[in-house]
């Protein structure tokens, strides 16, 4: 009874410690000339991803690709080219099942869509369409079910562009969605339980938005809000319903505004979250919970601030995430295994802009007054331990874990934790062993750390 007494004592001091989530942002790639739309995905481990345009007007471009490896970003350069218009003005990326990186891009110098894609050592990039000019201003890619890659994109000029959809069977497969003049111009794409397409996209010349879904044979075009001037700046997700969620700009008034529009089934709905300023310009970006709730990143111009928007089940709770310094253009959002926001945009002044992001967690263990969660393996208590006892590890992120139990000739006689597990604090009970001499080894990454425990019967 005295050793579940201090067991339970010690759950009870842990969880006290640890204090309420909040945003924690982060320099990426710090004073580039310039910075092109963001894309981020997040991997098995909750690890992000942001692809991004960097460019310097008429003197240097370049597609990169920066990456969390658990404490540090790495960052490369794909492709770069010293002359001509940005290489990579619009980008769009995705992870593989064994999270690889793909890239949809829009190449400048050759007026070319193109995608690369990383095979384990190295990029390998093809051209998609080698069209004639201001291919792929916009484009959306996404990764079936058999890893596939699918881009949705723009062809042509603002009011003479096309909605274009490209496939890959063995080859590049090239459709046109809608031929109707002014068509695409922004343009997101999400797909479906069954790998169906699902694409938002703005009618630049009667400044509506529309939205595309292929059936068996044949696209499906909707108009989804005509209100006004809206559509602009879309971000398209799908529920486990298989019914779209679209993130888009409106103007309300004189002002853009930030407004959501879903399918319920039999109708499409539409709102108004934030009319607070000048909202939604930049690019939006949406991502879906577990319970299919909307959640939304934004630009507000008025106060020059990354702001977040999501559902909570019965009312919109917005905040800003980042301000100052134009904070917040051409964001992109996505969600981690426990719902929780991460975000890529950019921020500052032209010639000096830095790549930014931001994502909710944990404040963190306090230590003294004040600290941040790291690599942490608690004590064993009780210790020595008449048979059962417990011990604690603490995670800065969702990371992969190794704890064992190893005897005093080296031996592993136990497997207390094995897998990926999210940030935070985790305990786990040690049992079943004989009278001895034994070390208990947390492993994650480069983080190794030891600690006895002596077992008495």
């Amino acid at each position: 009874m005295k050793s579940l007494t201090m067991v339970v004592l010690y759950c009870t001091l842990l969880s006290a410690v640890v204090s309420a989530d909040e945003w924690h942002i982060e320099v990426v790639d710090e004073s580039c000339d310039n910075i092109s739309v963001t894309s981020l995905a997040l991997d098995a481990l909750d690890q992000a991803h942001i692809s991004y345009g960097e460019y310097s007007t008429g003197s240097y471009s370049a597609l990169k690709y920066a990456w969390l490896n658990g404490s540090s970003w790495n960052i490369s350069t794909i492709e770069s080219s010293s002359s001509g218009n940005e290489l990579a003005g619009y980008t769009s990326i995705a992870l593989d099942s064994g999270d690889n990186p793909r890239i949809s891009y829009e190449d400048g110098n050759n007026e070319e869509l193109n995608y690369a894609s990383w095979n384990g050592s190295s990029w390998d990039i093809a051209v998609v369409d080698a069209g004639d000019s201001y291919v792929a201003v916009s484009s959306s890619l996404c990764l079936d079910s058999a890893n596939s890659p699918t881009i949705a994109y723009s062809y042509g000029w603002l009011t003479w562009a096309n909605l274009m959809y490209a496939r890959y069977v063995s080859g590049w497969l090239i459709s046109t969605v809608d031929a109707t003049d002014g068509m695409g111009w922004w343009v997101s794409m999400a797909l479906n339980s069954d790998d169906k397409p699902n694409i938002s996209y703005h009618d630049s010349n009667n400044r509506d938005l529309m939205y595309a879904i292929l059936g068996p044979e044949f696209w499906t075009i909707t108009t989804v809000d005509v209100s006004g001037e809206v559509g602009s700046n879309n971000s398209i997700a799908v529920d486990s319903n298989d019914r779209p969620h679209i993130s888009y700009s409106g103007v309300i008034g004189s002002e853009p505004a930030l407004k959501y529009a879903f399918y319920n089934g039999s109708s499409w709905v539409t709102l108004v979250v934030d009319n607070n300023g000048i909202c939604g310009m930049a690019l939006t970006s949406i991502a879906l919970d577990s319970n299919d709730n909307p959640h939304i990143s934004y630009y507000n111009a008025t106060t020059e601030s990354l702001r977040y928007a999501h559902y909570n089940g019965s009312a919109w709770e917005i905040s800003t995430v980042d301000t100052g310094d134009g904070a917040g253009r051409c964001s992109s959002i996505a969600l981690d295994s426990n719902d929780q926001p991460h975000i890529s945009y950019k921020k500052g002044d032209l010639n000096s802009v830095d790549l930014m992001y931001a994502y909710y967690g944990p404040v963190g263990i306090e230590e003294g007054e004040g600290g941040s969660v790291e690599y942490t393996l608690g004590n064993v208590i009780p210790n020595p331990s008449a048979g059962s006892a417990n011990i604690s590890f603490t995670l800065p992120v969702s990371c992969d874990v190794d704890l064992d139990i190893f005897d005093i000739t080296g031996r592993k006689v136990a497997v207390l934790a094995e897998g990926v597990f999210s940030s935070g604090i985790h305990e786990t009970e040690v049992s079943g062993l004989t009278s001895g001499i034994y070390f208990c080894t947390l492993r994650s990454g480069d983080f190794v750390d030891t600690k006895t425990l002596v077992v008495i019967e």
